[in-house]
């Protein structure tokens, strides 16, 4: 649900877009950007919370955060590239899959840390 609702959120107002990632600002738009993508991910971790326990990584708060701007990101991604170039993948479908990629992120036990 939360994919699905930013994905059309960020196509609807894809206008705003290059305003949230780069290009020419108004005076203030980066502190504005800023604040909305912050609000956003607040919002994300505030309806994940009570799902902490499900969370199967070893720092799960640390987890929650990295799939939220995850998502955000991907859904920014789709809005900047156009709906209609994503090899012909719906909406919805395009949504059940982010969602399925970050819930197997969520429940996958940490592998270790490895040496770079």
């Amino acid at each position: 649900m939360f994919t699905r609702t930013l994905a059309e959120g960020f196509s609807a107002g894809a206008h705003v877009i290059p305003h949230v990632v780069g290009g020419a600002r108004p005076i203030g738009s980066s502190e504005r950007s800023r604040r909305a993508l912050e609000h956003i991910q607040q919002l994300y971790l505030d309806a994940t919370i009570n799902h902490l326990d499900e969370v199967r990584r070893s720092d799960p708060a640390t987890a929650l955060a990295i799939a939220g701007r995850t998502i955000t990101t991907t859904c920014i991604h789709r809005a900047v590239i156009g709906r209609d170039t994503l090899d012909g993948v719906s909406l919805p479908r395009w949504c059940e899959q982010v969602a399925d990629m970050a819930t197997v992120y969520l429940t996958t036990p940490d592998r270790g840390h490895r040496p770079a």
